[in-house]
């Protein structure tokens, strides 16, 4: 029953960190099992910027079987906003 890694708000690192310690993995097995180095996954887990592939490698490592990202939805313009 595998969940998926959902990542939100500015410290989405945080869910990566939770996720590789309920696993009892350190960030060196993690990077490992990912095949990244352990730079990588430590600015990943700083939120830092990260490329999708990395972000599937990631997360599969992890058990995981998606990754939930949330995109924001922009404003719609008021009926009052005509100018």
């Amino acid at each position: 029953n595998m969940k998926p890694l959902e990542l939100e708000g500015n410290d989405w690192g945080i869910h990566v960190t939770r996720h590789r310690k309920r696993n009892g993995l350190t960030m060196r097995q993690l990077a490992d099992r990912a095949g990244l180095g352990t730079g990588t996954i430590l600015r990943l887990e700083q939120s830092k910027a990260a490329k999708k592939d990395t972000l599937v490698a990631v997360a599969r490592a992890l058990g995981c079987d998606s990754i939930l990202i949330p995109v924001p939805v922009p404003p719609t313009p008021s009926a009052d906003s005509d100018q």
